[in-house]
């Protein structure tokens, strides 16, 4: 049962990101998305941070109520769907802007340029999230 509402939460964060950058993608331009990502990547450290900080405090044991574990519990389950949401959806955007660098550009120095950008901001991630 655990493998199956793995999958399914999988499929759920990958659908809603995606759905999330088509919104982006037809309501704004693409060349807005190293900004928009930028915001998520401090977004999602904050949320990350803030997940780990609520799974790590006995903030509920130490006031004495009983209902702030299964409060505390269900405020990091979103948390942390919400990060893996968002992971998702800057994950794709850097894909989705990588590849439109290579196809449109008309000279190899704006596609070195896209690529650079790609691979900066998944470094620019990967930091955010170890730090």
């Amino acid at each position: 049962m655990e493998r199956y509402t793995q999958l399914f939460q999988t499929a759920l964060v990958y659908t809603v990101s995606v759905q999330l950058l088509d919104h982006v993608i037809t309501t704004t331009t693409i060349q807005s998305l190293p900004i928009i990502i930028l915001t998520l990547m401090g977004a999602t450290t904050l949320a990350f941070k803030l997940a780990e900080f609520l799974r790590s405090t006995t903030l509920g044991a130490a006031l004495g109520f009983t209902p702030w574990p299964s409060a505390l519990n269900l405020i990091t389950s979103l948390l942390t769907l919400a990060t893996e949401v968002l992971v998702q959806f800057i994950s794709t955007a850097v894909g989705r802007f990588t590849l439109y660098a290579f196809s449109t550009s008309q000279d190899d120095s704006s596609t070195a340029v896209g690529v650079f950008a790609g691979v900066t901001l998944i470094y620019a991630l990967k930091h955010a999230i170890h730090r």
